[in-house]
């Protein structure tokens, strides 16, 4: 994904939820200046609030990262990000795949200090880093971002149609 690719996924889904960019704004407590940025290949939105955007949008993470080319659409609007989750399983998906901080500093071209306050929760990556990572570790953009796998049991408790959801999403 480019920026170009996201952006115009991100104006599309916008007029096809008849949302004008000052809903967009509001909903996501954000200015239009910065709604327009995304729209315009300017700049990506925080790593913190993409879950907020597929909300609003009623998309999945995966289907809003991969622009809408993605095979399953488990939007559920339970899901919300939490650092301490993503850094813990951030960290143990990088020591599962025997990587050291600085080896996968190299790949993603980044410094291992980088990892490390990834790792503690001090810093995120950006959305390039975030789909780099994913495709690293052989997991899905949901996976990483809500930590699925930190907690199995934990994350299959909730109503039955998110359930089915995290179901599709652990598998």
């Amino acid at each position: 994904m480019n920026k170009q690719m996201f952006s115009e996924y991100f104006a599309n889904k916008r007029k096809s939820l008849n949302l004008s960019l000052n809903n967009v704004a509001e909903k996501l407590s954000l200015t239009i200046p910065a709604i327009y940025k995304y729209e315009k290949g300017n700049s990506y939105p925080d790593l913190t609030i993409l879950a907020d955007i597929a909300n609003l949008f009623e998309v999945d993470l995966d289907s809003l990262l991969s622009c809408g080319n993605t095979k399953n659409n488990n939007y559920c609007e339970e899901f919300k990000f939490d650092i301490e989750k993503f850094a813990a399983y951030f960290s143990f998906l990088r020591k599962y795949n025997n990587l050291t901080l600085n080896e996968l500093a190299k790949k993603i071209d980044v410094q291992y200090q980088t990892i490390s306050k990834w790792e503690k929760g001090e810093s995120l990556p950006n959305i390039e880093k975030f789909i780099l990572v994913a495709n690293i570790f052989n997991v899905s953009y949901s996976d990483l971002y809500f930590a699925f796998g930190i907690n199995k049991e934990k994350q299959l408790k909730g109503t039955k149609k998110c359930r089915q959801n995290r179901l599709f999403l652990l598998a």
